[in-house]
Protein backbone atom coordinates (compact mmCIF):
# COMPACT_ATOMS: atom_id res chain seq x y z
CA UNK A 1 0.00 0.00 0.00
CA UNK A 2 2.93 2.34 0.83
CA UNK A 3 4.96 1.63 -2.57
CA UNK A 4 1.65 2.36 -4.03
CA UNK A 5 1.09 5.97 -2.47
CA UNK A 6 4.59 6.71 -3.16
CA UNK A 7 5.84 6.48 0.22
CA UNK A 8 8.45 4.60 1.67
CA UNK A 9 7.54 1.33 4.19
CA UNK A 10 8.67 2.16 7.81
CA UNK A 11 10.95 -0.89 8.11
CA UNK A 12 13.68 0.66 10.94
CA UNK A 13 11.08 -0.78 13.79
CA UNK A 14 10.04 -4.38 13.09
CA UNK A 15 6.41 -4.85 12.33
CA UNK A 16 6.02 -7.58 15.39
CA UNK A 17 6.96 -4.83 17.78
CA UNK A 18 3.87 -1.95 16.37
CA UNK A 19 1.17 -4.07 14.92
CA UNK A 20 0.40 -6.60 17.59
CA UNK A 21 -0.23 -5.97 20.95
CA UNK A 22 -2.18 -7.45 24.03
CA UNK A 23 -3.90 -5.84 26.68
CA UNK A 24 -1.39 -6.76 29.13
CA UNK A 25 2.07 -5.02 26.82
CA UNK A 26 -0.72 -2.02 27.01
CA UNK A 27 -0.77 -1.84 30.84
CA UNK A 28 2.77 -2.24 30.74
CA UNK A 29 3.04 0.66 28.81
CA UNK A 30 0.10 2.89 30.88
CA UNK A 31 2.28 2.27 33.99
CA UNK A 32 5.15 4.25 32.12
CA UNK A 33 7.93 1.46 32.41
CA UNK A 34 9.47 2.24 29.55
CA UNK A 35 10.24 6.10 31.39
CA UNK A 36 12.01 4.34 34.27
CA UNK A 37 15.48 3.79 34.95
CA UNK A 38 16.84 2.62 38.43
CA UNK A 39 13.63 4.65 40.73
CA UNK A 40 13.97 8.10 37.91
CA UNK A 41 11.71 9.06 35.40
CA UNK A 42 13.46 9.86 31.98
CA UNK A 43 13.00 9.87 28.47
CA UNK A 44 15.76 8.18 26.91
CA UNK A 45 16.87 8.88 23.08
CA UNK A 46 16.06 6.54 20.64
CA UNK A 47 18.68 4.53 19.21
CA UNK A 48 18.98 3.41 15.92
CA UNK A 49 20.24 0.05 16.80
CA UNK A 50 18.54 -3.07 15.88
CA UNK A 51 18.81 -4.35 19.99
CA UNK A 52 17.33 -1.34 20.84
CA UNK A 53 14.61 -0.80 17.73
CA UNK A 54 13.24 -4.43 18.79
CA UNK A 55 12.91 -3.48 22.83
CA UNK A 56 10.00 -3.93 24.83
CA UNK A 57 10.66 0.34 25.74
CA UNK A 58 9.90 0.85 21.86
CA UNK A 59 7.26 -1.15 21.87
CA UNK A 60 5.59 0.78 24.79
CA UNK A 61 6.45 4.25 23.53
CA UNK A 62 4.89 2.97 20.48
CA UNK A 63 1.47 2.02 21.86
CA UNK A 64 1.20 5.43 24.08
CA UNK A 65 1.98 7.42 20.86
CA UNK A 66 -0.70 5.40 19.09
CA UNK A 67 -3.63 6.13 22.00
CA UNK A 68 -2.74 9.47 22.03
CA UNK A 69 -2.62 10.68 18.54
CA UNK A 70 -6.65 10.56 17.58
CA UNK A 71 -7.04 6.93 17.07
CA UNK A 72 -9.95 5.50 14.66
CA UNK A 73 -11.82 2.77 16.06
CA UNK A 74 -12.26 0.13 12.92
CA UNK A 75 -13.35 -2.95 15.54
CA UNK A 76 -13.39 -3.67 19.19
CA UNK A 77 -14.50 -2.75 22.85
CA UNK A 78 -15.13 1.22 22.58
CA UNK A 79 -15.44 1.57 26.03
CA UNK A 80 -11.79 -0.32 26.32
CA UNK A 81 -10.12 2.09 23.55
CA UNK A 82 -11.40 5.07 25.44
CA UNK A 83 -10.13 3.83 28.92
CA UNK A 84 -6.97 3.05 27.27
CA UNK A 85 -6.85 7.14 25.40
CA UNK A 86 -7.79 8.59 29.17
CA UNK A 87 -5.18 6.94 30.69
CA UNK A 88 -2.53 7.15 28.31
CA UNK A 89 -3.17 11.05 28.08
CA UNK A 90 -3.12 10.92 32.20
CA UNK A 91 0.36 8.96 31.34
CA UNK A 92 1.59 11.76 29.59
CA UNK A 93 0.35 14.61 31.81
CA UNK A 94 2.28 12.33 34.79
CA UNK A 95 5.30 12.20 32.41
CA UNK A 96 5.40 15.99 31.65
CA UNK A 97 5.36 16.51 35.01
CA UNK A 98 7.93 14.40 36.21
CA UNK A 99 10.49 15.40 33.34
CA UNK A 100 9.18 19.33 33.89
CA UNK A 101 8.48 19.37 37.54
CA UNK A 102 4.85 21.88 36.33
CA UNK A 103 1.88 20.64 37.65
CA UNK A 104 0.05 22.94 35.21
CA UNK A 105 0.31 23.75 31.78
CA UNK A 106 -1.07 25.11 29.18
CA UNK A 107 -2.10 22.90 25.96
CA UNK A 108 0.62 24.78 23.72
CA UNK A 109 3.48 23.74 26.47
CA UNK A 110 2.24 20.17 26.50
CA UNK A 111 2.06 19.62 22.45
CA UNK A 112 5.37 20.81 22.61
CA UNK A 113 6.81 18.72 25.32
CA UNK A 114 5.33 15.56 22.82
CA UNK A 115 7.38 16.53 19.72
CA UNK A 116 10.72 17.95 21.36
CA UNK A 117 12.95 18.36 24.67
CA UNK A 118 14.71 21.36 23.26
CA UNK A 119 17.79 19.00 21.92
CA UNK A 120 16.21 15.93 20.14
CA UNK A 121 12.79 15.77 18.30
CA UNK A 122 10.25 13.53 16.69
CA UNK A 123 11.15 9.94 16.20
CA UNK A 124 14.45 10.31 18.05
CA UNK A 125 12.11 11.63 21.10
CA UNK A 126 9.14 10.43 21.97
CA UNK A 127 7.94 10.18 18.47
CA UNK A 128 5.70 12.92 17.74
CA UNK A 129 6.23 14.31 14.54
CA UNK A 130 5.90 18.12 14.57
CA UNK A 131 4.24 19.29 11.50
CA UNK A 132 1.05 21.04 10.78
CA UNK A 133 -1.22 18.73 10.44
CA UNK A 134 0.05 16.37 13.41
CA UNK A 135 0.00 19.50 15.58
CA UNK A 136 -3.34 19.84 15.19
CA UNK A 137 -4.16 16.74 15.57
CA UNK A 138 -2.13 16.70 19.31
CA UNK A 139 -4.30 19.66 20.20
CA UNK A 140 -7.52 18.16 19.34
CA UNK A 141 -6.79 15.17 20.96
CA UNK A 142 -5.66 17.45 24.49
CA UNK A 143 -9.18 19.21 24.03
CA UNK A 144 -10.50 16.20 23.92
CA UNK A 145 -9.36 14.31 27.17
CA UNK A 146 -9.58 17.91 28.94
CA UNK A 147 -13.19 17.87 27.90
CA UNK A 148 -13.66 14.45 29.14
CA UNK A 149 -12.35 14.50 32.15
CA UNK A 150 -13.46 18.10 33.35
CA UNK A 151 -14.91 17.40 36.58
CA UNK A 152 -11.14 16.95 37.38
CA UNK A 153 -9.22 19.81 35.72
CA UNK A 154 -8.55 22.78 37.40
CA UNK A 155 -8.17 25.63 34.89
CA UNK A 156 -6.17 29.06 36.42
CA UNK A 157 -4.77 31.67 33.96
CA UNK A 158 -5.17 29.64 30.85
CA UNK A 159 -3.33 26.34 32.71
CA UNK A 160 -4.55 23.25 32.98
CA UNK A 161 -4.27 20.75 36.43
CA UNK A 162 -5.56 17.78 36.68
CA UNK A 163 -6.41 17.56 40.40
CA UNK A 164 -5.52 14.31 42.25
CA UNK A 165 -3.22 12.99 38.97
CA UNK A 166 -2.10 9.91 40.66
CA UNK A 167 -5.68 9.16 42.41
CA UNK A 168 -7.35 9.77 39.37
CA UNK A 169 -4.89 7.90 36.86
CA UNK A 170 -5.22 5.04 39.60
CA UNK A 171 -8.98 5.23 39.67
CA UNK A 172 -8.98 4.97 35.69
CA UNK A 173 -6.49 1.91 35.68
CA UNK A 174 -8.94 -0.02 38.22
CA UNK A 175 -11.60 0.75 35.62
CA UNK A 176 -9.16 -0.35 32.05
CA UNK A 177 -8.53 -3.55 34.26
CA UNK A 178 -12.69 -3.87 34.65
CA UNK A 179 -12.96 -4.11 31.11
CA UNK A 180 -10.57 -6.45 30.06
CA UNK A 181 -7.51 -4.95 30.60
CA UNK A 182 -4.55 -7.41 32.09
CA UNK A 183 -1.49 -7.44 33.57
CA UNK A 184 1.58 -8.52 33.22
CA UNK A 185 4.30 -9.50 35.62
CA UNK A 186 7.57 -9.34 34.70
Amino acid sequence: MSEFLGLPLDTEVPYENKLIVTTSEVASALKGRQFWDNKSVSIPSIEHTEEFLNSVNVKYRLILSAFTTVPYLIEGDIKLIKSIEELAFLRLIKLFEAITDKHAFLIEELVNFLVTDGDVSGKDYLGYKSNDINIEAYRAFINGQLTNLHESVELTSGHFKIESLNKLFDEKYQEFLSLGGKEQYV
